[in-house]
């Protein structure tokens, strides 16, 4: 099974800076088939029924393995 990966990354400068000060996670990567996919997942596993700005966030591909 192929197993697709995509980055997702905040790129809005001050939430950036934000959550750097507060030391929490600026990239997340997820496992999806589609890059569509992957970022509702990253909307419901981080931010529940409230969804993010997507102009705040970057998804992108980044890899790909078997399982």
């Amino acid at each position: 099974m192929l197993i697709k990966r995509f980055r997702v990354q905040v790129i809005e400068p001050g939430l950036r800076a934000h959550l750097q000060e507060v030391h929490q996670t600026t990239t997340w990567v997820i496992a999806a088939r589609t890059l569509e996919s992957a970022w509702r997942k990253f909307k419901t596993q981080h931010f529940g029924v409230l969804g993010p700005n997507p102009a705040d966030y970057d998804v992108r591909f980044d890899s790909c393995g078997s399982a």
